[in-house]
C-alpha cells in the first residue's frame, strides 16, 4: 500500500533528545515553515529548545512514509 503524498509533517509524539542515539541518523533534513507558519514554527522551535526536546515526525518522500526525529531549529544533535 502506497502512502498518500502530502507537504506536511505530522509531529506524532514529543520525545527527550537523549533518547535518539545520532548513529541512526543518515539523511539530514531541513524544515522550513510555509506561507503563513512562521509565528508558530518559531513557538513550537522555542518550546521544544527550552525543554530539551524534539517532535517525533512522519513524512511521505517519494511514496515512502518515514519516522524521523525533529529537533528545535537548526541545532546539532548532541
Amino acid at each position: 500500500m502506497t502512502p498518500e503524498r502530502s507537504r506536511t509533517i505530522e509531529i506524532v509524539e514529543f520525545i527527550d533528545r537523549k533518547e535518539v542515539d545520532p548513529i541512526y541518523y543518515d539523511h539530514p533534513y531541513y524544515l522550513v515553515p510555509s506561507k503563513g507558519g512562521e509565528k508558530a514554527y518559531r513557538l513550537l522551535a522555542e518550546v521544544m529548545r527550552r525543554t530539551d526536546r524534539a517532535g517525533l515526525a512522519k513524512f511521505v518522500l517519494a511514496e515512502r512514509e518515514y519516522l524521523v526525529p525533529s529537533p528545535a531549529g537548526t541545532e546539532p544533535w548532541s
